[in-house]
């Protein structure tokens, strides 16, 4: 996601996909094949869903710490986004 965020310009878009444990993107399409491949990246998840969801982990967002933990995360994120109308937006 560093690599993506201070490259995201106005009109551009960026969505995340997981691969499992041990692949990258040739590995994965030589053990499960291209169609396997197009379909996880068909179910990529957008900047917004990504973002706030990586920067959730470890947290109790049960609790006003877990919270502020939570925002840390995203804000660290958040301000690298190269786009000021994105970067403002997601920062409500």
């Amino acid at each position: 996601m560093e690599a993506v965020l201070p490259a995201l310009q106005p009109g551009r878009l960026a969505s995340f996909a997981t691969l499992p444990d041990g692949h990258d993107p040739a590995s994965f399409v030589l053990a499960h094949g291209a169609d396997a491949f197009r379909e996880l990246i068909q179910h990529s998840a957008p900047l917004s869903d990504y973002l706030f969801v990586a920067a959730a982990k470890g947290s109790d967002l049960q609790s006003f710490e877990g919270l502020a933990f939570m925002a840390g995360n995203a804000r660290r994120w958040i301000d690298q986004i190269a786009d000021p109308d994105r970067r403002q937006l997601m920062s409500y």
